[in-house]
């Protein structure tokens, strides 16, 4: 956690255009897993 934040602060647009992502896609895999189990 400690290096991510350093490195977010190095570079706050693209760390956090990634963060963005990662969380996209995560909340889009468990909304899938839910469905599936729905």
């Amino acid at each position: 956690m400690i290096g991510s934040a350093a490195s977010r602060r190095r570079e706050p647009e693209k760390q956090k255009s990634a963060a963005d992502e990662a969380a996209l896609f995560f909340v889009g895999f468990w909304w899938a897993r839910q469905a599936r189990a729905m």
